[in-house]
């Protein structure tokens, strides 16, 4: 299941430092009463090449990110795993963006890319606290 993954990497990412909180459609549905499988997870305090690293250890660890790395790790069930982004708009368009990954941004700061709606608050799998800027 993806949430029994999605736990066992926020608790890696926390004994190395780092914070792993649930966030997207997964939060929604779960304020909402309803079922959920979309699992992605936001990686706090962990820069990319030790992230990488470190998700190795729980299965096939694919790169799946175009502009920003996201990496989906496929292992009983699977789920997408980014760093925080910053985006600045370079250009005309919805594709008229640069973005990067920021593992040191703030929950409140990473929040903001979500227009401060219900996407913006996010889950912890370990302590079962919602952050909700």
């Amino acid at each position: 299941m993806s949430l029994d993954l999605a736990t066992a990497i926020a608790a890696a990412v926390r004994d190395a430092g780092g914070r792993a909180l649930i966030v997207g459609g997964w939060v929604r549905d779960r304020l909402r009463g309803h079922p959920s499988k979309d699992v992605d997870l936001e990686v706090f305090g962990i820069a990319e090449a030790q992230l990488s690293a470190l998700l190795q250890g729980f299965g096939r660890v694919e790169a799946v990110g175009q502009s920003f790395p996201v990496y989906k790790v496929v292992a009983n069930g699977a789920l997408d795993v980014a760093l925080p982004r910053r985006e600045s708009k370079t250009g005309r368009g919805h594709k008229g963006f640069r973005v990067v990954g920021d593992p040191f941004m703030t929950i409140e700061e990473a929040a903001r890319r979500r227009v401060f709606t219900i996407n913006a608050i996010s889950w912890d799998p370990l302590t079962g606290a919602y952050e909700d800027p």
